[in-house]
């Protein structure tokens, strides 16, 4: 979650001088120049040692870069050396830190500790939520939002968080009727935060009915429009929601706007290379080489498809992140690389339809694939048998394309072993007289990683450790 209150907390704890080193660095910063905002605040840490701000504003730079440990020792220096001024922004981003470095009991205490510091403010069991619930079961994420909306009864982002962990149960019906509910009877009522839009956007399009979507989304891109000149993460959002809307040239002019505003965060960049493909003159492209991740998932899809960005392709895993939602038809064709059972279930026609794609094939023991899928589908839905999601909450999850696939691949199945095995019998099938250059069988979970898909794909090792991405906590 972006800070709030600045990096210091204290805006006059700098003389003018100070001040205006700060102004400059936290504009680096907001605009994603991480590297010369770290240089601006080792600046103003030399020009003011006795001043938080330098050091703050360095911890910060290392939370946004994803460098969780050099976070966490800066944001500690913060509060031992500064204690009379620490704002609670510092123990807040010490709790994030704690537990991104998978510190979590140690997390959830120092979280626990600043709620009782401060049991008017429902922002630090709201920063709890989003950094630790979502491993948990559906029960205990509704007991921690039943205590946020005990002190913010009104809280937009508790609301539809609560609509989201109804509908992933199955009460998708009540979900969808909250979320409406909050989207059109509560836009008028104040500023929303962009917090607060984020969160209403992924609940529309996760619960939302096709006839209801498009008025819901409209209504959001206005609120975010309204924030735009003043907010970037607005500007950000409201770009998306072009997308989401299917604008590509209103999402183009915002891409534009951001542009000359001297914005280079990644998501405009992906926005601008979706818009730039969709006006290309060869748009749709069935001849554009194509990478689709065909394993089930729990079969390392996550960390191939960040493998796949970090060799220069341009992704999709589960999750358009620019549109939030599932795959769709245009995507295949703004895209580079796929994974997840979003292509997995269609694995067919994507080789008919796209002449020059390759195909990997994830693979796991299948003992291990059962207990991972098994905790997956109990923790975020409540079923322990892939016969449960034919039930209508959960087939209708994006207006029904969550249910198109996990019916063709899971629901039609008494046992997850017999869903495994049965989809492996397929796609050996079907590949059994393909071109060898056209599938690679993988099994990331057993350590195969850079050079067998770097050989597939004829491109240079990276020089890092292969991506391990999206692995569940064990249980104690």
């Amino acid at each position: 979650m972006a800070h709030d209150g600045g990096v210091t907390g204290h805006g006059g704890d700098s003389p003018a001088a100070g001040r205006s080193f700060d102004s400059h660095a936290r504009a680096l910063l907001e605009q994603g120049q991480l590297a010369e905002a770290e240089e601006a605040y080792r600046d103003l840490q030399a020009r003011h040692p006795d001043r938080p701000a330098g050091l703050a504003g360095l911890a910060v730079v290392a939370m946004q870069s994803g460098q969780w440990q050099t976070a966490l020792d800066r944001f500690e220096e913060c509060l031992a050396r500064f204690p009379t001024r620490a704002p609670a922004f510092w123990r807040l981003a010490r709790c994030r830190a704690l537990a991104r470095l998978g510190r979590r009991e140690e997390a959830e205490a120092a979280y626990e500790a600043e709620a009782g510091r401060s049991p008017g403010d429902a922002k630090p069991l709201i920063q709890l939520y989003g950094t630790l619930a979502f491993h948990w079961p559906a029960a205990r994420k509704l007991a921690l939002l039943d205590r946020i909306a005990a002190i913010a009864p009104s809280d937009r982002w508790c609301r539809v968080t609560r609509a989201m962990v109804w509908a992933r149960s199955g009460r998708l019906r009540e979900g969808r009727g909250l979320v409406e509910s909050v989207v059109m009877e509560d836009a008028g009522g104040g500023t929303w935060s962009v917090q607060e839009l984020k969160a209403t956007f992924q609940a529309v399009q996760f619960c939302s009915s096709d006839h209801s979507r498009i008025a819901l989304l409209e209504r959001l891109s206005a609120l975010a429009r309204q924030r735009a000149d003043e907010e970037q993460g607005a500007a950000i959002l409201h770009g998306q929601l072009r997308l989401a809307l299917g604008d590509f040239e209103g999402a183009g002019r915002n891409v534009a706007g951001l542009r000359s505003r001297g914005v280079g965060h990644d998501m405009v960049a992906g926005m601008g290379a979706i818009c730039a493909r969709r006006a290309d003159a060869a748009y749709p492209d069935y001849a554009a080489p194509k990478v689709f991740c065909i394993g089930l998932s729990k079969t390392a899809t996550s960390s191939l498809d960040e493998a796949l960005e970090a060799l220069g392709l341009r992704t999709v895993h589960w999750l358009n992140r620019y549109t939030e939602t599932l795959l769709s038809e245009s995507d295949l064709f703004l895209f580079d690389g796929f994974s997840d059972i979003v292509v997995s279930w269609r694995f067919e026609h994507l080789y008919t339809t796209f002449p020059n794609a390759r195909f990997i094939y994830t693979t796991r023991c299948t003992t291990d694939w059962v207990r991972s899928i098994t905790s997956h589908y109990e923790r975020l839905h409540g079923v322990s048998a892939p016969h449960d999601l034919q039930k209508s909450g959960f087939r209708e999850r994006f207006n029904g394309a969550a249910g198109m696939a996990e019916m063709n691949l899971y629901a039609r199945h008494g046992s997850w072993e017999e869903a495994y095995r049965e989809f492996d019998r397929r796609v050996r099938h079907f590949f059994a007289d393909k071109p060898a250059d056209k599938w690679l069988e993988m099994a990331v979970c057993e350590g195969e990683g850079w050079e067998k898909l770097c050989g597939f794909l004829g491109k240079p090792v990276p020089d890092r450790p292969f991506p391990s991405s999206n692995v569940a906590p064990r249980p104690a």
